[in-house]
């Protein structure tokens, strides 16, 4: 059986797509999500909505988690304040375009797969 496992999309749909159309081509039986699926990239909502589309098992990320329960839920630490002042700037933007039902929808995902 072959496996796929993904994760860190962080709202990158357009990589998203891509991964999938290669992950297609090698003919995989199985994929898994290992979340963060949101933060950081302009599309959160469309990540979302494709994963679920397609009923791939996944797990909640630190991302995932932040956006669910509020700005470092996760107690995750940056490398630096540069570092930290772009995630605050990312959680801003995730938080304020993500619709209300994929903040429900993260909120459900399992913390282990």
């Amino acid at each position: 059986m072959k496996l796929a496992v993904i994760s860190c999309i962080h709202g990158n749909y357009e990589a998203l797509n891509a991964v999938l159309s290669d992950i297609d081509a090698h003919k995989a039986d199985q994929i898994y999500c290992l979340g963060d699926l949101v933060g950081y990239g302009p599309h959160p909502n469309a990540v979302v909505e494709l994963i679920r589309s397609l009923d791939i098992p996944t797990c909640q990320g630190c991302w995932d988690e932040d956006i669910v329960e509020g700005l470092n839920a996760c107690e995750c630490s940056y490398p630096s304040q540069l570092a930290e002042q772009r995630g605050r700037l990312a959680h801003e933007l995730t938080n304020n375009v993500i619709h209300p039902e994929v903040r429900e929808y993260l909120a459900t995902l399992p913390m282990t797969l």
